[in-house]
């Protein structure tokens, strides 16, 4: 079967971010037994990530205007669900899954600010909030998210206890025990499904030549065990 040899990747990229395309930057990978690595030739950019929903809040469509940083030159390339972007023997797919990036900053008193992002889940209808959140990394805090168009609310706990409950926004930061944490930016992320599968006749060629090889080592063993 071809999936002994078939490699797959998933990566989650933020509008404007760049995936360098290498195995070890993936979110996920799962690989067949006889695979090998999964990589992209050169790194590729999320310009754009757009979603259209029916009025049932199902989701009509997803696509995701990439840019492929070939050594030659950038190349724009769309993916739609159902409609992949082949790269050198790596099929990209429009995943499912996507959603808002929050970026936060939290400040301690004369330091520079620190940023990270939380990837949230789009929901599964448009009138409910997106949800998520996690530890803010360098700090105790672990943050919880909930967004709804138009407004951002948190709930940051220090230690297990409730510090700071209420909306976060740019204009209007938390104020914490350590310092002021604050809505840096809002943007949508996609997920991308990287493929890579030698085909039924490579896969089949290339497991042959494995049990022809273990063969011959098999039988020279055997040879040379005779003439001891």
């Amino acid at each position: 079967a071809t999936w002994a040899f078939q490699r797959r990747g998933f990566a989650q990229l933020m509008a404007g971010e760049s995936f360098s395309g290498k195995q070890e930057d993936f979110l996920e990978v799962t690989r067949g037994r006889f695979a090998g690595r999964i990589d992209l030739p050169f790194p590729v950019r999320l310009e754009r990530f757009s979603h259209e929903a029916w009025d049932d809040g199902t989701v009509r469509s997803l696509e995701s205007a990439l840019v492929l940083a070939r050594p030659e030159g950038d190349e724009p390339r769309t993916l739609r669900v159902n409609h992949p972007a082949r790269i050198a023997d790596v099929t990209l797919y429009q995943s499912a899954h996507h959603g808002t990036a929050v970026t936060l900053s939290f400040q301690e008193a004369g330091r520079e600010p620190v940023f990270t992002h939380f990837l949230l889940d789009a929901p599964s209808r448009p009138d409910r909030a997106a949800v998520g959140g996690a530890q803010f990394p360098t700090t105790p805090y672990v943050v919880g998210l909930w967004l709804k168009p138009g407004a951002v609310w948190a709930v940051v706990r220090k230690w297990g206890k409730i510090v700071y409950a209420g909306p976060i926004t740019r204009e209007a930061p938390a104020a914490l025990p350590e310092g002021m944490m604050s809505l840096a930016d809002l943007r949508p992320w996609s997920g991308l499904i990287a493929v890579a599968d030698p085909g039924a006749g490579g896969a089949i060629l290339g497991f042959v030549v494995a049990i022809l090889g273990a063969g011959l080592c098999l039988a020279g063993f055997e040879e040379k065990g005779s003439h001891a």
